[in-house]
């Protein structure tokens, strides 16, 4: 079952800024840096791949749905949780 954007939307903002922060830094320490050889071909390939990584990321966040999936009251049980190892009172009534 897929998340919703708000049950999916700080995991995302951590990838990203955790994704942005890595290419940030790769820019700053081998692009900006006459040291490296770093050809255009090279630039383009990866720019390529970012571009593909974020559009895939688009797409998983489009998918979602903008509210969460609601529970029905039957897979919910009278002690409000998903525990259903602790019998109820009628149901200790009933064995």
């Amino acid at each position: 079952m897929r998340k919703s954007w708000p049950e999916e939307r700080q995991e995302i903002a951590m990838w990203l800024s955790g994704y942005l922060s890595m290419y940030k830094k790769w820019v700053d320490r081998i692009l900006d840096n006459d040291d490296h050889d770093v050809t255009k071909n090279k630039i383009i390939d990866l720019l390529s791949e970012w571009i593909a990584k974020l559009e895939e990321e688009k797409l998983k966040i489009m998918k979602m749905s903008d509210t969460p999936p609601e529970v029905p009251d039957e897979l919910t049980n009278v002690h409000g949780d998903d525990d259903y190892a602790v019998p109820t009172n009628n149901e200790e009534e009933d064995i």
